[in-house]
């Protein structure tokens, strides 16, 4: 036990802490766990992910394999998770998602593959692990940075993508593939041109109750039957009963998104021309925009925008005119 915990350490991807020590009590128990088919899985003690950033060859060596039950497998890497360190964070809380996420595709899909024998129930996993939100978050958060800046290469037969913290060293010590995609050759091009999505030609009709797609032809007919042109979208909580605190709080949002206007619960506001205003009313100015062309100055309505972009105004007062309308 001593023997591993200082060979751990000695690595600097873990910390001692008390996670380190029931790692290693795992590990010690297993140790003569023999190897039975859909029930235990293979364990690397000292992880994979430490051959892979050293650049040396996988250790598969019996002393370097444990069996354990699939329970076991994921309480390791997340204890492993829970004393790792530095660059070591990642690939730990990376292994702890993919077993986690694997135990829906072996339930829902037993093949071959994903056949092995699940001796918890879903409330007892997570109970075992109250950071698995927390790190299937870094898990996520970490693969969008180490694919970050990276670029597709090719080597004019074959292509694929490279993460940006690798991508320098493999394009030096692979001189015949470049970045880049494969073109695409004359027969794909011709394939995607001929073929065409399925809703092309056709429109959303509805009743009500629900969309389809019908040809362009039998639109008419559609229409005479109660349809209408268009989808019907079902508000998420339609038919669904729900409780006081949730109807309070959709009405807070709903009331928490609608813009309070300028002058509401202002009463007998006077302007420069000695009109009153009353709460509620919509200000004269709403929906205008100055332009100017550096030589005149013009007060628009915002659907106009465009057209006097096109002649060369742009939005913005002249300089100076703030000045010039405060001496008026």
């Amino acid at each position: 036990m001593d023997k591993l915990k200082t060979k751990l350490l000695t690595l600097e991807i873990v910390e001692d802490n008390d996670y380190l020590d029931k790692y290693i009590s795992i590990i010690t128990s297993n140790r003569k766990t023999l190897r039975l088919k859909y029930k235990t899985q293979k364990h690397h003690i000292i992880p994979r992910a430490v051959f892979t950033h050293n650049k040396e060859p996988l250790d598969n060596s019996e002393s370097n394999i444990v069996n354990l039950e699939y329970k076991d497998h994921i309480l390791a890497h997340y204890y492993l998770y829970m004393c790792a360190t530095g660059w070591f964070k990642y690939p730990a809380a990376k292994a702890v998602d993919y077993l986690v996420k694997r135990i829906e595709s072996i339930r829902v899909k037993p093949n071959e593959f994903n056949k092995i024998e699940l001796n918890f129930s879903e409330e007892a996993l997570i109970a075992m692990l109250p950071e698995l939100a927390g790190i299937q978050e870094h898990a996520k958060i970490g693969e969008h940075k180490r694919l970050a800046g990276g670029k597709w290469v090719n080597n004019g037969e074959a292509q694929k993508y490279i993460s940006g913290d690798t991508l320098q060293e493999f394009l030096l010590n692979n001189s015949s593939w470049k970045v880049g995609k494969l073109p695409v050759s004359k027969e794909t091009r011709e394939k995607l041109r001929q073929k065409k999505p399925n809703n092309i030609g056709t429109k959303v009709v509805n009743n009500g109750q629900c969309n389809k797609y019908v040809p362009v032809s039998e639109v008419t007919e559609y229409l005479n039957n109660g349809w209408v042109l268009g989808r019907f979208d079902t508000p998420y909580f339609k038919g669904k009963s729900l409780s006081d605190e949730t109807r309070q709080k959709i009405s807070e949002t709903i009331k928490a998104s609608r813009r309070t206007p300028w002058n509401k619960g202002k009463k007998g506001l006077q302007t420069a021309n000695k009109t009153t205003f009353k709460s509620g009313m919509t200000p004269h100015n709403t929906g205008r925009k100055y332009m100017n062309n550096g030589k005149e100055e013009l007060w628009v309505n915002i659907e106009q925008i465009a057209f006097y972009t096109e002649l060369g105004f742009k939005l913005g007062r002249l300089p100076g005119a703030y000045k010039k309308h405060s001496n008026n």
